[in-house]
């Protein structure tokens, strides 16, 4: 029975350790195949990945280059275009500004001006002329024989207007008003004084639409819608005999001289704070006209002989200062663009400009027989 077991158990035995050989060997050259076969797969994608990988980068390169240039070509057209159009429509309006927009009188916008054109009135000719800055083309705006002197005009840039004064023997003052070329004159009824008092001078304030004027006989200062309604007493004292009327809009300030007593004043637009800007050394103040880019106000004295031109702060600092001899010297303007003055007198009857220290001095036009009034158009 042992051995008979004994052979059993031996076979048995000897045939798990054959199948567990087999077994082991067959699986560990499975798995050795299985590995082989593996790598070569994954070598094999990985190559045919990477080739596509890096044709696919070459294309999305190359597509988002051709994008991009002609993203930009399109943009640059089309900025261009639109800039060209827009300097178009600037300069097309800014010249529409110049002819009668509120930066003619002056340049109140604070661009450079050229000057354009002077204005001048004769008081004997009862006229008034304009010619171009260098004194060429000289024209006759308004020719009244009929009516009185003219004393005084103003401009008005934005309403595109011109106003003047009619003065004649016992008859009540008129204040006319006309395009700048002299056209649609027509009277403004409604500034009806009556004499003796007289309107000896007159300005405008484009930028709130008031007429300011001076009178004689009374010394008063006073303003007016442009139409002429709404006249407001202003200044009532300290005038009498007036020189002349100088608004600075931009300042909030009116200016007015008295020959009687030889001073210069300033107030408010509505007549309020009332400052002294010079109480001595001027014989015959007639003429103001405000540099609003310095802040130098410039005074044309009139005198028979020896008449001059003074400078002051317009605020009254500083000392008072002759720059210029002239006789007879009626009235100036300031050039602020062109760095000039521009003067009227009745010793040479001529309009004259000069540097804005007194030197150069030029004759622009020669031949009016009494001016007393001058304006600048830019």
């Amino acid at each position: 029975m042992m051995h008979s077991f004994y052979w059993k158990f031996s076979l048995v035995t000897v045939f798990v350790l054959t199948m567990i050989a087999a077994g082991c060997d067959g699986d560990s050259n499975g798995s050795d195949d299985a590995g082989t076969d593996t790598d070569t797969d994954t070598d094999t994608d990985t190559d045919t990945d990477t080739d596509t990988d890096t044709d696919t980068d070459t294309d999305t390169d190359t597509d988002t280059d051709t994008d991009t240039d002609t993203d930009t070509d399109t943009d640059t057209d089309t900025d261009t275009d639109t800039d060209l159009d827009g300097g178009l429509d600037s300069g097309i309006d800014g010249g529409a500004d110049v002819d009668g927009g509120a930066d003619v009188d002056g340049g109140v916008d604070g661009g450079v001006q050229e000057l354009q054109y002077i204005f001048w009135a004769d008081s004997v000719a009862k006229a008034i002329y304009r010619m171009d800055a260098d004194g060429s083309d000289v024209t006759t705006v308004v020719s009244a024989p009929t009516e009185g002197q003219i004393p005084d005009f103003c401009l008005d840039p934005v309403g595109e207007k011109l106003y003047w004064i009619s003065k004649s023997g016992t008859e009540n003052s008129k204040v006319f008003k006309a395009d700048l070329d002299g056209a649609n004159q027509e009277q403004i009824t409604a500034i009806d004084l009556a004499h003796p008092i007289v309107i000896m001078d007159i300005d405008v304030d484009p930028v709130n639409e008031r007429l300011y004027f001076l009178t004689m006989n009374e010394g008063y200062l006073r303003s007016s819608n442009l139409d002429g309604s709404d006249i407001t007493e202003l200044v009532t004292s300290g005038i009498s005999t007036p020189g002349d009327l100088e608004v600075d809009p931009d300042g909030g300030k009116v200016y007015f001289s008295s020959q009687s007593f030889d001073t210069v004043k300033r107030v408010d637009l509505d007549g309020t704070n009332e400052e002294t800007i010079v109480s001595s050394g001027l014989n015959n103040p007639y003429g103001l006209a405000v540099d609003t880019d310095t802040g130098i106000l410039y005074i044309a004295d009139y005198q028979a002989t020896d008449g001059d031109i003074f400078t002051i702060g317009a605020d009254g600092s500083g000392t008072l200062t002759s720059i210029l001899t002239r006789s007879g010297l009626e009235d100036v303007a300031v050039d602020t663009a062109g760095d000039h003055l521009y003067f009227v007198d009745i010793g040479t009857d001529d309009v004259t400009r000069s540097d804005l220290d007194g030197g150069d001095v030029t004759t622009v036009y020669a031949g009016s027989s009494y001016p007393v009034a001058i304006e600048l158009v830019y």
